[in-house]
């Protein structure tokens, strides 16, 4: 599949060359002008080698990406000016574009590397085959494949928006970015809780979240303001792509929705989710994957699953222990997020002197302390009584959009 996303530029570069492929507020670059940029730069003849840009410019990141297919090549997305990403790149034996490249035999058929978000312990740079996208571009086609354009909210500087840029890029789609006007709006409940009235003024056909849990208050706000607009949800990882795409009205806050077709899914008796799928990572640079005999692996959730087959997922904690009873992270954030007034939910443990651990609930929320304490009493019982409910203003984010737990 080496070449794909070059050779499908050309094709729309000669096809619909006037077609606008990229634009934003300020600019509009059609598919020929893309086309023509990619063939500007230079042949990259150093073998299988990982290389990196410290731009911050969106049309440069997908022309890179687009000439690391044409030459063989991976580019490493997500590195900024920090001496300490440049480090990092060292580390990984990355070069910077016109540097000489160092060859890794391990990116033979790689073309794209990124960093996980950290959100369940120290970043992973992940490598992926052209292959593995195309497949993840099959699922995407099933749910929106029909609309013409789409809006990315994240950028091109973080890996959901370039996944979601390229898949449109090689569909002949137009992609926008700074700029509201699509048929399909993709982003981060965190994005759209910063935007949502904006889109009232033209709204999207379909909005496509994902990164975070999603509460029902704030689906709910959100189709008061956009009640034409169709919400879907997708759950998955930076590994493996698409686990799932539900529609946010017909699940309930902890689901995720039925496995997609050709996803496999395995539950381990700590609960911990395996999944075996042709649109998974060939592995990581500075870490081993964790994967078993049958191909499944693991990518850091746990969860259950439904007797209808629906995937509950839990929050990356164990279970923890307080006061001699186990009390499960993931099921509290679960059943404060069915409260009508909690916007937000995150729980995380702290050591205690007296009880050995203590566990917190931070609440973005207008209710009081007392409601969604009794709440939560009643949704899992007495043994919740002990967790702690802290009100907040806001969560603390990642630069993802996922919630900071460690900020917390």
């Amino acid at each position: 599949m080496q070449g794909a996303h070059h050779a499908r530029l050309q094709h729309w570069a000669k096809h619909a060359p006037s077609t606008a492929a990229i634009q934003s507020d300020h600019q509009i670059v059609t598919y020929q002008a893309l086309a023509d940029q990619v063939a500007s730069l230079p042949q990259h003849r150093d073998g299988p080698s990982l290389v990196y840009s410290q731009t911050s410019q969106w049309l440069e990141h997908l022309a890179r990406l687009i000439q690391a297919s044409r030459d063989g090549f991976c580019y490493l997305l997500g590195l900024d000016q920090q001496a300490a990403a440049e480090q990092l790149a060292k580390t990984l034996s990355a070069t910077e574009v016109g540097q000489p490249s160092i060859q890794n035999p391990a990116l033979h058929t790689a073309f794209y590397a990124s960093f996980t978000s950290g959100s369940s312990g120290t970043p992973k740079c992940f490598f992926r085959d052209e292959a593995s996208w195309l497949q993840s571009y099959q699922h995407l086609d099933r749910f929106v494949g029909t609309y013409p354009s789409i809006a990315v909210a994240t950028g091109a500087a973080h890996s959901m928006g370039v996944f979601f840029a390229l898949w449109a890029l090689h569909r002949g789609k137009s992609v926008h970015f700074d700029s509201l006007a699509a048929d399909v709006w993709v982003g981060t409940p965190t994005h759209l809780e910063l935007c949502y009235q904006a889109l009232s003024k033209q709204p999207p056909k379909v909005i496509l979240l994902g990164g975070s849990a999603i509460s029902t208050a704030q689906i709910n706000t959100w189709q008061n303001v956009l009640p034409n607009t169709q919400f879907l949800g997708f759950y998955g990882a930076s590994e493996l792509s698409f686990v799932s795409i539900y529609d946010l009205t017909r699940t309930k806050p902890s689901s995720v929705g039925l496995p997609l077709d050709g996803v496999d899914i395995r539950i381990r008796d700590d609960h911990e989710i395996w999944v075996r799928s042709s649109q998974r990572c060939l592995g990581y640079l500075n870490a081993e994957l964790l994967e078993d005999t049958d191909g499944f692996i693991y990518v850091g959730d746990q969860g259950k699953l439904r007797e209808n087959g629906e995937l509950d997922i839990f929050h990356r904690i164990d279970a923890i222990k307080v006061a001699g009873k186990l009390l499960y992270p993931a099921q509290i954030e679960a059943a404060l997020q069915k409260h009508a007034a909690v916007i937000q939910v995150a729980v995380k443990h702290y050591d205690d002197p007296l009880r050995g651990q203590r566990v917190t609930a931070h609440a973005v929320s207008s209710a009081s302390v007392a409601a969604l304490k009794q709440h939560l009493v009643t949704e899992l019982g007495e043994a919740y009584r002990s967790v702690h409910i802290h009100i907040a203003d806001a969560l603390p984010k990642l630069a993802s959009g996922k919630i900071n737990y460690g900020a917390l």
